[in-house]
């Protein structure tokens, strides 16, 4: 279930046209839009298909994408008179770039950097940063998944981007997040 005020929040940041977080590369505005159309699809898809969770990660992980499609989506009805592809490409990516940094604060700098080198170990980063005790497994599969959802959406506003992108990069997290991770006994 969507959480109405974090759903809110983020109609209301993309309202106030945040300032981008990437260059825009230059491309037809009906690619754009197809491209933004199939992330929203591919959030939304793992949201709803995800199952039962096999960890909090996982189901974290399931929220972020269920909330992130669902802003998506609104991103795209609320522009469908007056669609700026562009535009709506560098919010959403402005806004899981806040989200992402939000959901790594307090972890220190040597994890943060090696999640997107890790990829597409996720799960050995998840375990690692729940091992170490930086995070619990929820906070842990938010963080993995506003990755996943901020680098789809520089892939919206970037110059590649292919069928299937954000389907593999989405299913990578999520099956990473499977696994167990296990604390060391001390």
């Amino acid at each position: 279930m969507i959480d109405s005020l974090r759903f809110a929040f983020a109609l209301d940041f993309l309202g106030d046209s945040p300032a981008p977080q990437m260059t825009l590369t230059p491309t037809d505005p009906i690619r754009r839009r197809h491209v933004l159309e199939d992330t929203a699809g591919a959030l939304e898809y793992f949201a709803d298909n995800l199952g039962r969770p096999s960890n909090p990660a996982q189901q974290a992980a399931a929220q972020v994408f269920e909330l992130a499609g669902a802003v998506w989506r609104e991103q795209l009805l609320t522009f469908a008179g007056n669609f700026e592809p562009d535009t709506v490409a560098l919010n959403l990516h402005a806004w899981a770039s806040v989200c992402l940094r939000d959901s790594l604060h307090g972890l220190p700098p040597p994890l943060i950097d090696t999640l997107a080198q890790s990829f597409p170990q996720v799960g050995a980063w998840a375990a690692t940063v729940y091992v170490t005790g930086a995070l619990p497994l929820p906070d842990v599969g938010q963080a993995a998944a506003w990755w996943a959802v901020c680098t789809v959406a520089a892939l919206t506003a970037g110059p590649i981007f292919e069928e299937g992108t954000p389907e593999d990069l989405l299913d990578t997290v999520l099956c990473g997040l499977g696994q167990q991770p296990r604390r060391a006994m001390t």
